[in-house]
């Protein structure tokens, strides 16, 4: 979904990369959910 590929812990917190990470497993979730 992102264009640019972000390197791993270059430029946020690890905490903020996990945080982006579940954002991102909730969303594809909710969208799979509904699909359904």
């Amino acid at each position: 979904m992102h264009a640019v590929p972000m390197p791993p812990a270059a430029r946020a917190p690890p905490r903020s990369d996990l945080s982006l990470a579940q954002l991102e497993r909730l969303f594809v979730v909710g969208l799979n959910y509904c699909n359904i």
